[in-house]
């Protein structure tokens, strides 16, 4: 019996241990695949271990405010970003060159810092040399890479030339076009030397095409050679503070950076000039211009050649760019929407990244500027009189919100609306038509200007609409004097019917009166 029973308790031993087998199993395939220590272990099983000393930053870890540490982003990009920038597939760099992140070359004036710029706060990835935008509205720069970076200005030398040309000459005035001006590369207008061109005319030139000789005229005109022109340009742009500023040339093709050189803040201070003279402004943001014929040219036609005025989204109002040798290029645009009026300065960036970048830098600044809703869309702000119509006022809404940006220190108050109804409104009107504009004021400086539009149709009214009355107005005069007709025709047929009445009763009257006389008369006579 005793045999048996140890048999018996084998097995059951035996048993339990296939039973436990899984759950030991099962833990140690789970302190495998989670990578636990034996330390680790211990702490699961409610070992307490004493956290390890953090290392303390040494004496070369300390950045201050992290001022200079920005700096050193904005100049030379991050390298952890570049290193993980040169580790992409070739076919994947937006240049679409197939580089696959090689050393920065020294900048002469054609090859620039291919850097990443990545900015705190979500702010836009940037591969250009330098780049920034700026808010006219708030005269705040809302982002900015390597602004005080030495570059070569390229094409972007036409603003200075544009701007002391928009100054300095009448629009009016002819220019005699020299050799000199007639020799210069492409790009060019092919301008004759001897052909007389007004300066307006050349603006245009310069302005939409970047035309070499059309810069080089102007200049000539100004200045009357080209050295006293670009010291005029020097002086200019060191009294408007460019402090980083040298320009060698008229026409930007001086790509030795060492000898014409400028920097994305200094150019920031030449556009802030150049767009903010409506005439230059204008000029820049036309599509096309035909330039009339002169005494050596027939007509002819001229292209913008900024695509983003004429491709690009509403609000680019202008803008002026240069190429380089190296597929690079520098472009910068004036941005007006709504009332929000952006700068933007692109310096060194692959021609094939430039819009994007620029794009980029806009809708940054756009989603980060606040602006204050001063009228709201679809708000009624009065009614216009409408000429011929059929009715003769219609209501007058605004076609979107209107929004104003006030600098930092501004005070609302300062805010002030001016509502300008036409007052030569004629039918037919569409709902939706331009009837007017709502003029947004601060401190007597118009910043924003938005269309007032009728809230309805307006049909041409009938004849009496001439004279002012609606149709509406027809109807009901034309029912009250029916009303006013009928009431008389009534009133006179009442009148004759009273009046046959009362004849009647008046001759009934006297016939009653002669039968009484009559039968007195009768009675008198059977008495005798």
């Amino acid at each position: 019996m005793s045999g048996k029973k140890t048999y018996k308790t084998h097995i059951v031993i035996i048993c339990l241990l296939i039973a436990l087998m899984p759950m030991f199993a099962g833990r140690a395939a789970f302190a495998e695949n989670d990578g636990t220590t034996g330390e680790g272990g211990a702490a699961a099983s409610g070992e307490q271990h004493a956290e390890e000393p953090k290392e303390e930053p040494g004496p070369e870890s300390n950045t201050g405010d992290g001022t200079e540490e920005q700096a050193r982003t904005e100049q030379n990009g991050d390298d952890e970003l570049q290193e993980e920038e040169d580790q992409r597939d070739p076919s994947e760099n937006p240049g679409g060159d197939g580089s696959d992140g090689q050393a920065d070359k020294p900048d002469d004036g054609t090859s620039f810092d291919d850097s990443v710029f990545t900015a705190e706060d979500g702010k836009p990835v940037i591969k250009s040399a330098a780049a920034l935008v700026y808010c006219r509205n708030t005269g705040e720069t809302i982002c900015a890479k390597g602004t005080e970076k030495k570059l070569s200005p390229l094409g972007l030398t036409k603003l200075m030339t544009a701007l002391l040309a928009a100054q300095k000459l009448p629009l009016d005035q002819d220019i005699t076009v020299s050799a000199a001006a007639a020799s210069q590369d492409s790009p060019k207008l092919g301008l004759v030397e001897g052909e007389t061109v007004s300066a307006e005319r050349l603006l245009y030139a310069l302005m939409l095409q970047s035309s070499n000789d059309a810069a080089y005229a102007l200049a000539e005109s100004i200045s009357g050679t080209e050295a006293d022109f670009v010291a005029l340009m020097n002086s200019t742009a060191a009294n408007i503070g460019c402090r980083n500023t040298w320009f060698a040339g008229i026409t930007g093709t001086v790509t030795d950076v060492s000898a014409e050189y400028t920097t994305a803040k200094d150019l920031l201070e030449i556009a802030k000039l150049a767009y903010g003279n409506e005439t230059l402004l204008k000029i820049a943001g036309t599509d096309s211009y035909e330039m009339p014929a002169t005494n050596m040219s027939d007509a002819r036609q001229l292209t913008q050649t900024v695509t983003l005025v004429t491709d690009g989204r509403d609000g680019y109002a202008g803008g002026c760019m240069g190429y380089a040798s190296d597929s690079r290029m520098n472009l910068s645009m004036y941005y007006r929407q709504n009332g929000l009026d952006l700068i933007t300065i692109v310096l060194g960036a692959k021609t094939v990244r430039v819009n994007a970048e620029t794009d980029t830098l806009i809708d940054y600044a756009a989603a980060n500027v606040n602006g204050i809703t001063v009228v709201k869309a679809g708000r009624n702000m009065g009614k216009a009189r409408v000429g011929h119509g059929a009715e003769t006022r219609v209501d007058v809404l605004t076609s979107q919100d209107c929004i104003v940006y006030l600098p930092r220190q501004g005070s609302k108050d300062l805010i002030r609306t001016e509502t300008v109804i036409n007052t030569d409104v004629e039918a037919p009107v569409k709902a939706g038509d331009v009837v007017g504009k709502c003029r947004i004021y601060v401190a007597d400086e118009l910043v924003n200007e938005i269309d007032l539009v009728a809230g309805s149709d307006v049909e041409t009214g009938w004849l009496p609409s001439y004279i002012g009355i609606s149709n509406r107005a027809s109807v009901i005069a034309s029912v009250v004097i029916f009303l006013v007709l009928l009431l008389l025709l009534v009133r006179n047929i009442n009148i004759a019917r009273s009046r046959r009445r009362r004849r009647r009763l008046r001759r009934d009257k006297a016939l009653e009166i002669a039968r009484h006389e009559l039968e007195e008369e009768q009675r008198r006579r059977k008495r005798r």
